[in-house]
Parts: C-alpha cells; sequence; structure tokens
C-alpha cells in the first residue's frame, strides 16, 4: 500500500514537468527501494500510474469540454472518445508495471 501511494503522488508530481516515461523511472526507482516482491512492485505500480493517467485524462476532458478528447478520438479513429479512457490507463498502467519490473529485478540481480 505505501509502494502504491508513492508511486501514485511522485508520478503525479513529476508528471507536472517531466516526459510521460517518467513515471516509469519513478516506478523503478521506488520498486528498487520499497518492493517486497515482483507482484508487490508490478500490481503498486500498474494500478498507480494507471490511475494517474486516468486522473489527468479525466481533468483534460473536463477542462476542454471534451474537444481535445473528441478530436483525438477521430485521429486515431476510435468509434467513441470514451474509449481514450481505458486505453490511456491501460498504456500507463503496463508502463508503470515494466519500470517497476526494471527495478525489482535490478534489486534482486544485487542481492
Amino acid at each position: 500500500m505505501i509502494l502504491f501511494l508513492l508511486i501514485l503522488v511522485i508520478s503525479a508530481l513529476v508528471q507536472l514537468w517531466l516526459p510521460w516515461w517518467s513515471m516509469l523511472l519513478v516506478a523503478a526507482l521506488l520498486s528498487y527501494l520499497a518492493g517486497k516482491s515482483y507482484t508487490h512492485a508490478i500490481l503498486s505500480a500498474f494500478l498507480a500510474c494507471g490511475i494517474v493517467w486516468l486522473g489527468y485524462a479525466l481533468m483534460i476532458s473536463g477542462s476542454e469540454g471534451n474537444l481535445m478528447t473528441n478530436r483525438v478520438a477521430e485521429l486515431l479513429t476510435l468509434p467513441s472518445s470514451w474509449l481514450l479512457y481505458p486505453i490511456s490507463f491501460i498504456f500507463a498502467a503496463v508502463t508503470g508495471a515494466i519500470g517497476a519490473w526494471s527495478g525489482f529485478a535490478i534489486k534482486k540481480f544485487r542481492q
């Protein structure tokens, strides 16, 4: 739970200034430092990073009045703009999980 909250908060803050892939680095570093097992690290990062991007997507959609969401959905030829939300969640969640897996693998390798 602590790892999940750390990744959630730090990723959300880092995403304000750094590129999208910075959440991968946050997940890797925190999984290296605080991960208890592969499953713990990967699931914590998967959910935390996915929730961060889902939250940002909903905030952008609310502030823009769905204008940007509709345009991106049209660009990707999606039948509905609401499909962008699960796609964003999955993309960020998998990215975070890969980072957590890498960080915990380095931890195990160094032991």
